[in-house]
Formats: C-alpha cells, sequence, structure tokens
C-alpha cells in the first residue's frame, strides 16, 4: 500500500481527488488524500484554502513531509499555472519559455528541486492552465448540469475547437471566465467536481496530455506495493 499525499489549492481539487481520482487509484493500491494548503494560522484557528503566495504552499509541503515521513507516503500538488502564486520558484525565467508544456514541466522541476525531498517522494504538478480546462475535455458534459442552456454550452464547444487541446485554454481569458460568461449560475465548488465526475478520468486524460502525464506517474506509485 502506497499513502499519498496531495497538496491543493481549494475545495474543488480536493473533492476530484476525493470523488475522482481515489476510486481510480485505490484500486491500484495507492491511496489519495487532499491537503488544503494553509494560509494563516492563529491560536484558535487554521484557514485553509486559496494560497496566493508561494511560501504558503512551501510550508504546507514540508509539514506534511515531516509529519506523514513514513517511507510509504509520497507526495504531490496540483495547482494552477493561472494565477500562479507570488514568488513561485523560477516563474521570471519561464516566461521566457514559448512552449506551454515545457513551461510547466521546468516550474514542475523548479519545485521539486526547492522542496527537496530527502527520499525524492515528491511529485509535483501544475495544472494547465488551471482546473476547469479538463472539463473542456467534453463539454457536451455541461447540458448534464445545465439542461436547459444548450445553446450557451454549443457556443462553449465551439470555442475549444479554436485549441489544439484543452489544456491550452489560454491565460487571457481562461477556462473558468469562459464558463462563467456563457453559464452564469456555475458554481466551480459545487459544480466542477460533478462535471469532471460526468466526463470521466478517462476521457479527461486522452484529451489533456499533461494531466495524463501526471496521472500515469501516480499510477506508477503501485510498482511499489
Amino acid at each position: 500500500m502506497v499513502n499519498l499525499i496531495i497538496i491543493v489549492e481549494g475545495q474543488t481539487e480536493e473533492a476530484f481527488i476525493k470523488d475522482v481520482l481515489t476510486p481510480h487509484l485505490s484500486r491500484l493500491n495507492v491511496f489519495p488524500r487532499a491537503l488544503l494548503v494553509t494560509t494563516k494560522k492563529t491560536r484558535i484557528r487554521r484557514y485553509k484554502g486559496g494560497g496566493s503566495q508561494y511560501k504558503h504552499y512551501k510550508k504546507t509541503i514540508l509539514n506534511s513531509i515531516k509529519q506523514f515521513s513514513a517511507t510509504d507516503n509520497y507526495f504531490s500538488s496540483m495547482i494552477d499555472l493561472y494565477k500562479l502564486p507570488r514568488g513561485f520558484p523560477g516563474n521570471a525565467e519561464a516566461q521566457t519559455i514559448r512552449d506551454k508544456f515545457s513551461r510547466i514541466s521546468f516550474l514542475e522541476d523548479k519545485l521539486k528541486t526547492d522542496i527537496n525531498h530527502p527520499r525524492n517522494q515528491f511529485m509535483p504538478y501544475l495544472q494547465l492552465h488551471e482546473f476547469e480546462a479538463i472539463l473542456f475535455s467534453k463539454p457536451d458534459a455541461f447540458k448534464y448540469k445545465y439542461p436547459f442552456d444548450d445553446s450557451k454550452v454549443n457556443e462553449l464547444k465551439a470555442e475549444i475547437e479554436t485549441f489544439t487541446n484543452p489544456e491550452l485554454i489560454d491565460d487571457d481569458n481562461p477556462p473558468s471566465k469562459r464558463i462563467k460568461k456563457k453559464l452564469r449560475t456555475y458554481e466551480k465548488v459545487a459544480d466542477a467536481p460533478i462535471l469532471a465526475l460526468e466526463i470521466g478520468l478517462d476521457i479527461i486524460r486522452q484529451k489533456c496530455p499533461h494531466f495524463n502525464e501526471w496521472i500515469s506517474k501516480l499510477e506508477s506509485l503501485s510498482n511499489l506495493t
């Protein structure tokens, strides 16, 4: 059995890991657990989610590695490239890399180096460009949640056709803004995990190559059991 702790930025990613990734990976004897980034801690309360500064992620990851120090514990992350936390290692240099897949791989390498897990058991992942990108893997899935907005869903489908794959939907008009513009009742935390479940992990992996690489790495942990 391998335990996998994934540090995430919000409740949407937390629900996605619980509802979509866990059923899949647990069949391979890999058991994920999502931990929300801690942004502030007082004597009576710990504030979690939505970290805008890299120092919050680094501290949460390092504390998790310290807390879950057993050799069968592995670690990962799920952080959006869009509005990347301030102070993220290598971000200034990454802006000179035009190819988005090369850029995100560069940033993941910088994150891995900065965390420097003593047994090399941290596998960072950044989402191109944000979580909602994976929902464009099958825009028709929006009809499941918004059955009376067919015309708006069709407009979303037309938008994705201008991109090679959903992960390349750009920073200037990111996936979440595109969805919210067409479907004004869309609520990220409540709706996104349900839509991802409706689409299914297989289709998301087919359409999103960088996401698929990450899942393949997590699946490979089953070889350690």
